[in-house]
């Protein structure tokens, strides 16, 4: 997203480019490293709310075009036309011509294509927001302090709006935790003993209603290469098609490319399609051309997240050696390479 074009929608999430810096500490070897966002190469980095982006999003459609609480159940396909039908949880079935399933780590298009099931992550993530009345006073860049086997994250959202995460291991009552925001808010701070006070400040000030616990699902890279993600008319994008550990916090941003490669795809194959038919096998190959364009890329992203996320995983100094030269050997030193992608034209 250009911070140089801002229109009367976009204001909200407030387009102002302005210099970040990525900070990690750890707390038990007192060492810390520092990566500047705005070196000429990576350009900058900003932390939005979901639920400001998706009201952006919204309002570049037509009225009436988003509908709420209406999960898809089943995926079946018109046996006269071959094109998909989707059954939803409110009894509607829609008749597509197109179906693109978007529908989440959890999705019911990606089981009809014959994608596995995500796996489960011994890592899960709580995440929440601070509000600042006075403002912050924190500077402008991504901090992560590590501290036994406990990693927790800070990004500003704005002058006093702060967005943060802890990363953990999973732990017996978290289902309980997950029901009682009081508890989980408790417990959070508890975990936090030896951090920084105004660590602690932070999550015992937050909004307790933004507060999430949430379990890290995944697909691992070999998921990526051995299942098909497109079937006839119907293909998948976002964490339906390659959820991954939140470990390089591009999963958002590789779903925004994925509707930019799709976009692009279907357009160029529809380009002499006249209005209001759509030709099937136009449809077909074009899905195929985006699977295979978006591939390497993904699989870049998926490999990263799957390593990254075993170094946290992992308790065995050896383990962390050998993840640590893999990551520098695939990916080089630059740990936020992956930041600088363009979908092209």
């Amino acid at each position: 997203m250009d911070g140089e074009r801002s229109t009367s929608s976009a204001s909200a999430i407030n387009l102002v480019k302005r210099p970040f810096m990525s900070r990690d500490v750890n707390l038990d070897t007192g060492t810390q490293t520092e990566i500047p966002y705005r070196d000429g190469c990576l350009e900058e980095v900003r932390c939005l709310k979901r639920s400001d982006l998706m009201e952006v999003l919204l309002d570049a459609l037509p009225p009436k075009s988003i509908r709420f609480g209406c999960q898809v159940i089943n995926v079946g396909q018109d046996p006269l036309s071959s094109f998909p039908v989707a059954r939803l949880r409110d009894g509607c079935i829609i008749n597509t011509k197109v179906l693109i399933g978007c529908d989440g780590a959890n999705s019911i298009v990606a089981q009809s294509l014959g994608l596995s099931a995500p796996r489960l992550s011994s890592i899960c993530s709580t995440r929440g927001f601070t509000n600042y009345l006075t403002g912050h006073g924190f500077p402008n860049e991504f901090m992560k302090l590590r501290r036994n086997g406990l990693l927790i994250g800070r990004i500003p959202v704005d002058d006093k709006f702060m967005c943060w995460f802890i990363g953990r291991r999973r732990l017996p009552k978290d289902f309980e935790l997950q029901r009682d925001l009081d508890l989980l808010q408790e417990v959070t701070i508890e975990l936090l003993e030896g951090f920084p006070q105004e660590v602690i400040d932070m999550v015992k000030c937050s909004d307790r209603d933004s507060i999430i616990l949430s379990s890290i699902r995944y697909r691992a890279p070999s998921d990526l290469l051995m299942k098909r993600h497109t079937s006839g008319t119907i293909t998948v994008t976002g964490d339906a098609m390659h959820v991954m550990g939140p470990f390089l916090g591009q999963g958002g941003a590789a779903a925004l490319e994925d509707a930019v490669v799709l976009a692009r795809c279907i357009s160029r194959a529809m380009a002499t399609t006249t209005i209001g038919s759509v030709c099937r096998e136009r449809v077909v190959r074009a899905l195929k051309s985006y699977v295979k364009e978006r591939m390497v890329r993904l699989l870049k992203l998926s490999t990263q997240a799957y390593l990254t996320g075993l170094l946290l995983e992992s308790s065995f100094v050896g383990v962390k050696i050998v993840v640590l030269l893999i990551l520098v050997l695939l990916f080089g030193e630059n740990s936020v390479g992956h930041i600088k992608y363009d979908c092209e034209e």
